[in-house]
């Protein structure tokens, strides 16, 4: 009985337990890094979504790109100053690709995207004074626009030279 009472002693001396007090406390600050660590989570995992989005939109701007280059370059000497070119295949769902109208540039470098159309353009370019122009001076200018989920996600502009 002895040794009973002094082990149960040794425990009530210098030993004390964790107060209400104390868990609650312990409890609020996992809370907060819980929290905390989910936040940034949820963070990462959106701004890997978005990278994802814009790599896929760099990839096909410069994969259509490419291809009007690799086209054969047509004079544009009509009316309008415009000249279709084809569209790659295999753009990946959700996405898709378009040109810009020679009205789209009245206000270069300032893009009206209410002139987008579905085909990619060469509109005929006076470099000189940095204008859309009709007559074909061997120069075109050419805009890719990319939608992903009908969102805009990247406008890529370059020239095409005769």
């Amino acid at each position: 009985m002895l040794k009973l009472t002094a082990f149960s002693q040794a425990f009530r001396g210098n030993s004390r337990g964790f107060t209400l007090i104390e868990v609650l406390i312990a409890l609020a600050i996992l809370g907060i890094v819980a929290v905390a660590f989910l936040s940034a989570l949820t963070t990462a995992s959106t701004a890997l979504i978005l990278a994802d989005e814009r790599t896929t939109a760099e990839s096909l701007t410069r994969t259509q790109l490419e291809y009007v280059k690799s086209q054969n370059y047509t004079a544009v000497n009509n009316v309008t100053g415009e000249w279709t070119y084809a569209t790659i295949g295999g753009i990946p769902p959700g996405y898709s690709v378009w040109g810009l109208q020679k009205p789209g540039y009245d206000d270069y470098p300032d893009i009206n995207y209410d002139y987008k159309a579905g085909d990619i353009i060469g509109v005929a370019w006076d470099s000189a004074n940095c204008e859309a122009v009709n007559d074909d001076t061997g120069l075109q200018i050419v805009t890719v626009i990319i939608y992903h989920e009908g969102r805009w996600v990247l406008t890529t502009t370059a020239y095409k030279v005769q």
